[in-house]
C-alpha cells in the first residue's frame, strides 16, 4: 500500500524527506511491472527513488523502440505533457520505487518555491540533454563508439566519476541497449568484447568497470573509431 510522505526542495534544489512541502505518494513496482501505459491520462510524475525503468513505444510495425532509460534522481512522465496522456510505456527493470507528484500540487509548488523551480529547470535540462545524447549515439558509425558513449553518459547519470577502477552494473538487458541504439544484440556483444578487448572496460556479466577512462572517453567522443587492424608496412 502507498504511503503519502512529503518533501521539500534542499539548498541544492534537490527534494528530500521533510516535515513540509507537498504531498506526494511512493509506490513500489516488481522487475517487469507497468508504470503507465500508452495513452493513460496523466495526472502525475515520477521521481525515480530505486531501481531503473525503461520508456519505449510500439511502432505501427508492432516493433518496440526504447526511448531511454531512467535511473535514480531522474523523472519520468514528462512526455505526457503536451497531449496530457502517456506516449509510451514505462516499465521497470528491477524491482523499483517511484515518487508520485501529483501534477496539480507539483506545479502550484513549483510556482510558489524558488527551490523547487530551480530543481524543475534542472530535471527538464537533464531530459533534454538526454535526448540529445542518445542522438548523438546514433549518429555515431561504429558499434563500439555508439557502446563508449552508452557507457559513458550512463556512469556520469549515475554520479559516478568516469575513471579507471569505477564501476556500475548494468540495470538493463544487452537486447534493450541494442534496442536503445538501433543495434542488433550480436553486435551489442561484439562491441563490448571489443572495448574489452582494447583495454577500455572489464565486462563480468552485467557488471562493468573502467579499465582506461582516456581511451573510453576518446571513443566517446571521437565520430570515428580506431582501426584494431595494422596498416601494412610497404
Amino acid at each position: 500500500m502507498s504511503d503519502v510522505i512529503a518533501v521539500r526542495a534542499t539548498s541544492d534544489g534537490f527534494p528530500r524527506d521533510a516535515g513540509g512541502g507537498f504531498a506526494r505518494r511512493s509506490r513500489i513496482l516488481a522487475k517487469g511491472e507497468f508504470l503507465y501505459r500508452p495513452g493513460d491520462a496523466l495526472r502525475a510524475i515520477y521521481l525515480v527513488l530505486d531501481g531503473a525503468f525503461k520508456t519505449a513505444s510500439t511502432g505501427f510495425d508492432g516493433v518496440e523502440r526504447i526511448v531511454g532509460f531512467h535511473l535514480p534522481g531522474e523523472i519520468i512522465g514528462l512526455d505526457g505533457w503536451s497531449e496530457l496522456r502517456q506516449r509510451c510505456m514505462a516499465i521497470a527493470l528491477a524491482d523499483a520505487c517511484v515518487c508520485q507528484l501529483s501534477i496539480d500540487q507539483f506545479m502550484w509548488t513549483v510556482l510558489g518555491q524558488k527551490g523547487m523551480r530551480e530543481w524543475t529547470r534542472r530535471i527538464i535540462g537533464n531530459c533534454t540533454r538526454n535526448e540529445i545524447e542518445h542522438l548523438e549515439m546514433l549518429g555515431r558509425r561504429q558499434p563500439a563508439a555508439r557502446i563508449a558513449l552508452f557507457l559513458h553518459e550512463l556512469m556520469l547519470r549515475s554520479q559516478h566519476r568516469v575513471e579507471a577502477g569505477a564501476c556500475i552494473t548494468l540495470p538493463m538487458t544487452r537486447e534493450d541497449i541494442a534496442c536503445f541504439l538501433s543495434l542488433a544484440p550480436e553486435t551489442v556483444s561484439r562491441g563490448f568484447k571489443r572495448l574489452q578487448t582494447m583495454g577500455v572496460i572489464s565486462v563480468d556479466h552485467r557488471r562493468i568497470e573502467i579499465r582506461d577512462a582516456t581511451k573510453l572517453q576518446s571513443f566517446a567522443r571521437s565520430w570515428h573509431q580506431p582501426s584494431m587492424r595494422r596498416r601494412r608496412v610497404a
